[in-house]
């Protein structure tokens, strides 16, 4: 039988591997949540063609091969013994239409994330995680709704800003790469749980001056920006960790 790896282009390989590895990831971090958060990516180099978990697999079992490839409509390009992931298709399909320059998407139901979207003040900026990565998005709680219509507000609520924290649910975030989104989720989470444990000790957090809070975003660009070298160092050390920790993703 010949191989997923052998039928695709050494481009979309990549990044199926780069995706099975951020599922990986996020299991071993304790961040996942069976089968009901989700991450995707755009096939590279071709027109409205994406990668999806399949509904009935975990984080911790999906590999590069097991990965669908559907189409802007959500119809299946190629077999698979599992059916597309509905909700994961219909929350961020607006999304990569409104912004071509997003290449993956990554949503969470992790503890921190989900606790901080539930306080009224959401993201403090008071560790530096949160303040490298500046000002995020908000959008209210709707409901247990899975929708086409939900996935247009999603779209509209992230504005112009890769990070969105959905009230009382959870995490979504965009990047232009799979690590460009991998990273931001990364700082996001790990900023959400410096802040549940901070909140745990004391009910008041320290805040830095206005001007420092203003100029850290820019300061940390070589972390967060797309092309930034400590950024894409870091995501390389991750798809090592992965390798190592949770073999078998890049089958």
């Amino acid at each position: 039988m010949t191989s997923v790896k052998d039928q695709v282009s050494p481009e979309e390989w990549r990044t199926r591997v780069e995706l099975a590895a951020v599922f990986r990831l996020a299991a071993l971090d304790g961040w996942a949540d069976l089968a009901m958060a989700h991450a995707s990516a755009r096939v590279p180099g071709v027109k409205d063609q994406f990668l999806f978990l399949p509904t009935q697999l975990t984080f911790d079992e999906i590999t590069a091969s097991s990965l669908q490839k559907i189409d802007r409509d959500g119809n299946l390009l190629a077999p698979s013994p599992y059916p597309p992931h509905k909700f994961a298709y219909l929350l961020q399909m607006p999304t990569y239409q409104r912004r071509p320059e997003a290449s993956c998407i990554i949503h969470l139901h992790s503890h921190a994330g989900t606790a901080v979207s539930m306080q009224k003040n959401g993201l403090l900026p008071s560790s530096q995680y949160a303040l490298w990565l500046g000002p995020i998005s908000y959008m209210d709680y709707s409901g247990h709704v899975a929708s086409r219509e939900e996935g247009e507000r999603i779209a509209d609520a992230f504005g112009d800003n890769p990070l969105l924290m959905m009230r009382c649910h959870g995490t979504m975030g965009w990047g232009e790469t799979v690590g460009h989104a991998y990273m931001l989720t990364w700082l996001l989470t790990r900023a959400c749980e410096k802040q549940i444990m901070a909140l745990a000790g004391q009910s008041e957090l320290y805040r830095p001056p206005d001007e420092v809070i203003a100029r850290t975003p820019s300061q940390a660009r070589s972390i967060t920006a797309p092309d930034g070298p400590f950024g894409r160092q870091n995501w390389e050390a991750a798809l090592r960790r992965a390798k190592a920790q949770s073999p078998g993703f890049d089958a």
